[in-house]
C-alpha cells in the first residue's frame, strides 16, 4: 500500500512539473543548437519564424536576429540590473518591442514576462527548469503573443 501511495505521489509531482512549463499556442519551437545558441522555428500569426538567438558573453545578454514572415527581427535581451531580471528591447518589423522577464522571488522557479509588442501587451509565466534560459523563453513568449486567427495591429 505504501508503495502504491509513493507511486501516486511521484506521478502527481511529475504532472505538476510538466504542467508548469510554458506551452506555445502557435506552431513554434525553440531549441538549443549549441551551448549558448538557440533557434526559433515554425509559423505564427506573422508567418514563418526563423530566428537565431546567441549569447553575447561576458554578461552582455543575448541578441536575436532573423525573420518572422516578412518582418526583420532584431531584439536585444540585456540584464535589467542586479536581481531585476532581463530587459527585452528591439523590433519585430516596424513593431517596437519593450519588456521584462523577472523572477517571481529569490527562491522561485518561475518568471513573469511582461512586454509590449507594437500596441499589444503580453504577459506570461515561464519556469527556469526548461532547457532554455528564462531570458530566451521571454523572447519565445513574444513570438507566441497573438492568436493564430487574430491579425495583430502595428505591423
Amino acid at each position: 500500500m505504501a508503495r502504491l501511495l509513493l507511486t501516486f505521489a511521484a506521478s502527481l509531482l511529475v504532472s505538476a512539473a510538466v504542467g508548469a512549463k510554458y506551452i506555445a499556442k502557435q506552431d513554434i519551437t525553440c531549441e538549443r543548437i549549441s551551448g549558448t545558441k538557440f533557434e526559433f522555428k515554425g509559423k505564427n500569426t506573422w508567418g514563418a519564424l526563423d530566428v537565431k538567438v546567441e549569447d553575447k558573453h561576458l554578461f552582455q545578454g543575448f541578441r536575436a536576429e532573423g525573420t518572422n514572415g516578412d518582418k526583420k527581427v532584431e531584439v536585444d535581451i540585456k540584464s535589467a540590473g542586479l536581481a531585476a531580471g532581463w530587459k527585452l528591447e528591439g523590433k519585430i518589423g516596424d513593431m517596437k518591442v519593450e519588456g521584462t522577464a523577472k523572477s517571481d522571488g529569490p527562491f522561485s522557479k518561475s518568471w513573469t514576462v511582461k512586454a509590449k509588442v507594437g500596441d499589444r501587451m503580453v504577459e506570461a509565466k515561464v519556469d527556469d527548469e526548461w532547457d532554455i534560459d528564462p531570458a530566451v523563453q521571454a523572447l519565445f513568449v513574444l513570438f507566441d503573443c497573438c492568436d493564430p486567427e487574430e491579425k495583430p495591429s502595428g505591423g
